[in-house]
């Protein structure tokens, strides 16, 4: 595992094995075990740019979800996109909503509370099975089954975890499920397979680094890339630094993204891939960019340019290979107005104009929706 206490253990692997990089920048490429590895030396980083949304998109989609007494949302927390649906949940006491792409309101999905067929308040993941026309759904903390409804919002067959699972991320593929978790002392599995009735099939158990002491870690796998990724920021200790792919085949955790300080304290950071780029956010710095075809690598500032650079800094997310930025309204509006403000194609300024004309200040969060250039 690379982890900031083992500075010392990097740097010579950086200098033992041969590096694979481009050119000069803060990125460099280097093999371990016959992986890429891909390291930042993040004090070395000195740009910042205007990242453009198209850069990144094939396509991008304003959505403006559906408002009334039954489909309102304070502010969308955790967000699934499929082909023809959208799924958010809030972080009120209000049950998951269930959208049209066309941001058409379907209805909710189980209910909250503590009965056997409901949930708490928080949500720790959402997937959408369109095959099977259900939604698979992470219990926050100690859960010990996935939650699976259907496309009606009616309770189906539930998962058994073969494990417990405190904070985790889980990818249904086929008949078979990935976990990706975040241990506790005395846990049996960081990463493991299962079936759909809950037999095991492979894991792998924890180390030390792995294991959270509360439940103010966090654990990440968004699977832009066709991988299961898998990222943990353990706040209560030094955290792990390395993003990692699972490779079910071998039953391994190999790495794949880090970064280096020259100093002996790291600041907490966050790492995450996407098909063409690697990203990170660092404590008291901000977010950066690597580019994994040229190793350009620079703190951003993201804009939509498919709408006349709206800022999306604060407000988006990625999975399952599609982008997801949600905005509030009244956000939304102002910055269509300094964007309007400014010099616009006239395609560009209908589109902004029009984007305006179906929202107020009332109105959900709109969502823009775009899937990733490969």
């Amino acid at each position: 595992m690379y982890r900031p206490h083992f500075a010392a253990t990097i740097f010579l692997i950086l200098v033992m094995v041969t590096s694979c990089s481009k050119k000069d920048t803060a990125t460099e490429i280097v093999k371990v075990n016959g992986n890429k590895l891909y390291v930042t030396h993040a004090d070395k980083i000195t740009d910042t740019i205007d990242l453009k949304l198209s850069e990144l998109l094939e396509d991008c989609q304003a959505i403006v979800l559906e408002a009334g007494p039954d489909s309102y949302i304070s502010r969308a927390h955790k967000i699934a996109v499929s082909d023809n649906y959208i799924a958010v949940k809030d972080s009120e006491k209000t049950p998951l909503k269930l959208f049209a792409r066309n941001g058409e309101y379907l209805g909710d999905i189980g209910a909250i509370g503590r009965g056997p067929d409901e949930y708490n308040i928080s949500l720790y993941g959402i997937q959408i099975d369109e095959k099977r026309e259900q939604l698979y759904l992470l219990p926050f903390a100690n859960a010990r089954k996935i939650l699976v409804f259907g496309l009606d919002g009616q309770a189906r067959t539930h998962i058994p975890l073969r494990f417990q699972q405190r904070k985790f991320k889980a990818h249904v593929e086929d008949d078979i499920v990935t976990i990706l978790g975040m241990p506790f002392k005395n846990d049996s599995a960081v990463v493991f397979q299962q079936t759909f009735t809950g037999e095991l099939i492979q894991y792998i158990p924890p180390q030390d680094y792995h294991l959270a002491q509360e439940f103010s870690s966090e654990v990440q796998s968004p699977n832009n890339t066709g991988n299961y990724d898998f990222f943990q920021l353990i706040w209560s200790k030094t955290p792990n630094d390395t993003l990692y792919h699972y490779d079910t085949k071998n039953n391994k955790l190999f790495p794949r993204f880090t970064l280096a300080f020259e100093g002996e304290e790291w600041p907490v950071y966050i790492c995450n891939e996407l098909p063409r780029h690697f990203t990170a956010w660092i404590s008291g710095r901000g977010s950066f960019f690597v580019d994994k075809n040229t190793l350009e690598t620079s703190y951003y500032r993201l804009v939509n340019d498919f709408y006349g650079g709206i800022e999306l800094d604060l407000h988006w997310d990625s999975a399952r290979g599609i982008f997801i930025a949600a905005l509030p309204a009244l956000t939304l509006k102002k910055e269509i107005k300094r964007c309007l403000g400014l010099k616009q194609s006239d395609d560009t300024r209908d589109r902004l104009l029009d984007l305006d004309s179906r929202i107020t200040e009332d109105s959900n969060d709109i969502l823009f929706i775009g899937k990733y250039r490969q």
